[in-house]
């Protein structure tokens, strides 16, 4: 439920479907995973600015963070 002046942020980025999301502990960023065989890590504002991360060989389908 989102109030009259309140937009949820729209995120794009991705090159295919999207497998997992989940954010921090502080929900200062936001963690994607996808059949793109990427990760992005996107600052959790309006600007929707993101890391991504190009390591996989094949699609990512489920992330999870340590609390390290």
């Amino acid at each position: 439920d989102f109030k009259p002046q309140i937009r949820p942020f729209k995120f794009i980025g991705h090159k295919g479907p999207v497998n997992d999301v989940i954010f921090t502990a502080d929900s200062s960023k936001i963690i994607s995973c996808g059949e793109d065989r990427e990760i992005k890590i996107w600052k959790n504002s309006v600007n929707g600015k993101n890391k991504t991360v190009k390591a996989h060989s094949g699609p990512v389908l489920k992330i999870s963070l340590s609390q390290q």
